[in-house]
């Protein structure tokens, strides 16, 4: 049985205005394990051609450090990242830590909405 299946679902969403930041966090209870099984970022066109860091923080990888990720948005079609990490997912480092997937305001930059899926056992 895959450990989502005995856990309770997290799952947070978030939508910024344009150029603005955004951010969404998974968090658990005191005493529970978060796990994210992905994300989405999308945005609306911006003004030109522009891109921004997407930085997953609070998983569990060697020394705790963040995965980047990069948002480009297109004057055409905006911007849309979309991110499902395999099997049970990605572990926070740690009981009750919480995982955030932050995008920094882009300057000139279209508004972005994002959406993060996971559960906590």
């Amino acid at each position: 049985m895959p450990l989502s299946a005995a856990g309770s679902p997290l799952n947070n969403s978030n939508v910024g205005a344009a150029a603005a930041a955004v951010s969404v966090s998974l968090t658990p209870t005191p005493n529970g394990l978060a796990y994210i099984t992905g994300f989405s970022v999308t945005s609306t066109n911006p003004a030109a051609i522009q891109s921004g860091l997407v930085t997953v923080t609070g998983v569990s990888t060697p020394g705790n450090v963040p995965l980047n990720f990069q948002l480009v948005e297109s004057t055409t079609f905006g911007g849309e990242l979309l991110v499902l990490f395999p099997g049970d997912g990605l572990p926070a480092y740690g009981r009750g830590v919480v995982i955030t997937v932050p995008l920094p305001g882009i300057a000139s930059g279209g508004a972005a909405a994002i959406s993060v899926y996971g559960y906590q056992i």
